[in-house]
């Protein structure tokens, strides 16, 4: 066995937790010394319950592991440790970063910078535009886009940067292997292939309401700053921002209307000192990243097929041509709540495949 399977041994033990790992890696060196120490020295271990030395020495099974590695293999899941130069840099600098983590999917280039986007699971539609437009744009300047796949504004920032052909990380809250929530299937299988999904939990994990504080650590650990989009004032989006600012991570958050209950958490943190954001070009400022050419992104993006379009967007998409249409024609063509017409416009000019014109015309680019 190498280190490394040492290391997913140590993840698979009930309740043996990052802190007791590391109680047990103090104490012997490292988990192959673990795994090869007797149990009678294993009890002289302080500070870990005996209920968990328990669970040690009773995972001491190398079938155990042999069959847990083979179904990673069947599921192409890879286990990244503290010893492989892939594990992330920033990640790396954090006081409780994970001995190890699962993936799958492609880990993006860890050369590429990395902005985590959370906030509320119940959001305003200003929240989901800021969100989309801010995950979208970041991502056609290259920079990777960090969230947790949970409902919500987590979401919207995940899926706008599939929509961008960008890349993305979801980091869960549950094993690698169960998708939470479970309407996200479709999404997640888009992160995947448009990046990765990441857990530090052992494949089967449960999505215990305790592992979410836990995981939002390495939300923010893997990267340069944090934008909050939106929360609520006693919202656990903040103790995303707790664990940033003990990293000495940037902390940039959206201001909202002062009469909105999802947007105090957001303005209480500008109060603060967190830096505002408008726009990709502040935080792009804010982490000290050079903008990109959008154009050239955008034919890159059109060329490999990347940017991915709605249903509702590629039918009208589908009604401009190059010569200018107006509104209403589309109107007329569509079976479509305008509401929902004008949102998909403004999406589409946003991916950067329609103009609007002067007499609320629009024209494919």
């Amino acid at each position: 066995m190498t280190e490394d399977d040492f290391l997913i041994w140590f993840s698979i033990i009930p309740n043996l937790t990052l802190k007791r790992q590391n109680v047990l890696l103090n104490y012997f060196g490292s988990a192959r010394d673990v795994w090869y120490a007797s149990e009678n020295i294993l009890r002289t271990v302080g500070k870990i319950p005996k209920s968990v030395l328990d669970n040690v020495i009773t995972y001491k099974d190398e079938s155990k592991i042999s069959t847990y590695k083979k179904l990673m293999e069947k599921n192409k899941i890879r286990f990244i440790s503290k010893f492989s130069p892939l594990y992330p840099k920033l990640l790396r600098q954090i006081a409780d970063s994970p001995n190890g983590f699962y993936v799958l999917g492609d880990l993006p280039d860890d050369s590429l910078s990395k902005v985590a986007i959370v906030g509320s699971r119940k959001y305003t539609e200003y929240g989901a535009y800021a969100a989309q437009k801010l995950s979208y744009d970041l991502s056609l300047n290259n920079i990777v886009i960090v969230s947790g796949m949970a409902r919500g504004i987590d979401s919207v920032a995940h899926k706008a940067v599939i929509r961008a052909g960008g890349k993305t990380i979801a980091v869960l809250g549950c094993g690698i292997d169960i998708c939470y929530p479970p309407e996200n299937a479709k999404l997640r299988h888009y992160i995947i292939q448009n990046g990765c999904i990441i857990s530090e939990f052992a494949l089967g994990t449960k999505p215990f309401v305790g592992n979410f504080p836990i995981r939002n650590r390495i939300i923010s650990g893997l990267c340069k700053g944090l934008i909050v989009v939106e929360a609520a004032e006693k919202s656990g989006t903040l103790i995303t921002v707790g664990h940033a600012l003990e990293q000495g991570r940037e902390v940039m958050a959206v201001p909202g209307a002062i009469n909105s209950g999802l947007s105090r958490g957001t303005n209480y943190l500008i109060k603060q000192g967190a830096s505002l954001v408008s726009d990709y070009k502040d935080v792009l400022e804010i982490i000290g990243i050079e903008k990109s050419q959008f154009s050239n992104q955008f034919k890159e993006n059109l060329k490999n097929n990347k940017i991915l379009l709605e249903k509702n967007e590629q039918i009208i998409y589908n009604t401009i041509s190059t010569d200018s249409v107006s509104f209403d024609f589309i109107a007329s063509k569509l079976d479509m709540p305008i509401n929902k017409l004008s949102s998909c416009l403004i999406m589409l000019e946003m991916k950067g495949l329609i103009k609007k014109l002067p007499g609320q015309k629009y024209i494919r680019i």
